[in-house]
């Protein structure tokens, strides 16, 4: 079974009603321009009607390729010189196509490549209106981005917000999980037994679970924390269940040295290896392996968490977990993380990517 998950969000903008807005107040323009014998000639108003849609039909193409284009860390030097290029190729077609559209309905231009390729126009005059004709489509590009910007500003907020109360019910969830009843009793029955046996390793693991429980409440109000201290509280988890499982319980944790103080999201790893352990050691005869391998890839942030066993997410308890890191994911990181969870040679698999994460 493979459960996958790559964050997607979707995005309304109302880019038609900019555009039948934009291109009706261009229409609006050029008839008021008009003299009054020319507006009583419907040829002329068809004439600009239809070049007033083919440049919408353009601008149309031009989106296309900007949503290709686009990049929220673009810089504004290189959304300028896109946009400048891209004018100028506007600006060509365009005018290229008015000139055949005005020929073909016999509007007389004061201006056009078929004068100039006849010699009756002046080339200094055609650059002259064709620098004219390169305003409009680059001050539409510039108002595309300015409004993408200014949309991807209030998203941005918007999803900032949304993370925190996502955060602020996910470290409650992620508290009472972790300090629910079982690991709690479990925990301290663990500790009373081997007072009576083994006092030093009854102080070791009373030790490990005051600073598990210390780490645990000291990151409570936190949406982001370096990665070795999320390396830490599950390590201290991991000690103090491999005290109370001994050989039937197996772990090894490998992280990165250069990737240890990137920040990730507060407790992402903790409920996958509590799951592991949930459903790994309810068989008495079986021996758990956990595998936590944290690394890099580029500017990529690679984290992978394996267990020996089945993947179970049976009861509510296990589906919140996962749908709440869902959840997590997709606002502390839209449109740059992949997720997914399978089975493989009787191994668990765990796949969180976080991209562009070390950049």
């Amino acid at each position: 079974m493979t459960l996958s998950y790559s964050g997607r969000l979707p995005k309304k903008i109302g880019f038609w009603h900019l555009q039948a807005a934009g291109w009706g107040f261009v229409i609006l323009q050029d008839l008021l321009r008009l003299d009054p014998h020319e507006r009583h000639n419907g040829i002329i108003i068809l004439f600009i009607f239809m070049i007033s849609l083919i440049g919408l039909g353009l601008s149309t193409l031009l989106r296309l390729y900007y949503r290709k284009f686009y990049q929220r860390n673009d810089s504004i030097l290189k959304i300028f010189i896109v946009s400048a290029l891209c004018s100028l190729v506007f600006m060509f077609v365009w005018q290229t196509l008015r000139d055949i559209l005005a020929l073909a309905l016999s509007v007389d231009l004061s201006v056009s490549i078929f004068k100039l390729l006849d010699g009756v126009e002046s080339f200094t005059g055609y650059l002259g209106y064709s620098t004219l004709m390169f305003w409009p489509p680059f001050l539409w590009s510039m108002l595309y981005f300015g409004i993408k910007f200014w949309l991807d500003l209030i998203e941005e907020r918007e999803r900032s917000d949304k993370a925190l109360i996502f955060a602020k019910d996910a470290q409650l969830q992620m508290l009472r999980y972790q300090i629910n009843p079982h690991f709690l009793f479990n925990t301290l029955n663990s500790i009373q037994a081997l007072m009576y046996k083994d006092v030093e390793l009854a102080d070791k693991m009373l030790t490990h679970f005051s600073e598990f429980l210390r780490y645990t409440l000291k990151h409570n109000d936190q949406t982001y924390i370096p990665l070795d201290q999320e390396i830490e509280i599950t390590s201290k988890y991991l000690s103090i269940e491999k005290i109370r499982f001994e050989e039937r319980l197996d772990y090894q944790i490998t992280v990165e040295e250069k990737i240890k103080k990137t920040n990730i999201l507060c407790f992402l790893m903790q409920p996958f290896v509590e799951n592991a352990l949930k459903h790994g050691l309810n068989n008495r005869m079986n021996k758990l392996n956990v595998r936590i391998k944290v690394h890099s890839r580029g500017e990529d942030l690679l984290i992978n968490i394996d267990n020996t066993g089945i993947w179970k997410a049976t009861d509510n308890e296990d589906r919140l977990g996962i749908t709440n890191v869902k959840n997590r994911l997709e606002n502390a990181y839209p449109d740059n993380h992949k997720f997914n969870i399978f089975e493989q040679d009787n191994w668990v698999k765990v796949r969180i990517e976080l991209n562009n994460q070390l950049a």
